[in-house]
């Protein structure tokens, strides 16, 4: 097995975008990560790069999704994902 194989790891990690526009921006940053992330309600499964896959899901309740790559690469993509909650809940003050 190669070095980059074994540095490869999986987060699992739940997020609200229960709006259009929390949508667009979450799979904004899912697609400029330098990870795979995948959401996941009950037997479905989509990219999360795909506005409309996310968008077919219930997104009235929390995602959860699975975040793939270096541990490096995903607690940047966490760190991020909070900011974009926090920023979204301050939007609604």
């Amino acid at each position: 097995m190669s070095k980059l194989y074994k540095d490869v790891k999986q987060k699992k990690y739940t997020v609200l975008v229960n709006s259009l526009s929390k949508v667009t921006d979450f799979v904004s940053l899912c697609t400029k990560a330098d990870c795979k992330v995948t959401c996941v309600r009950d037997d479905n499964v989509v990219s999360a790069d795909s506005i409309l896959g996310v968008l077919s899901m219930d997104i009235t309740i929390p995602l959860e999704i699975f975040i793939e790559g270096t541990a490096n690469q995903i607690e940047l993509l966490i760190k991020q994902l909070e900011f974009l909650q926090y920023k979204n809940s301050r939007d609604n003050i």
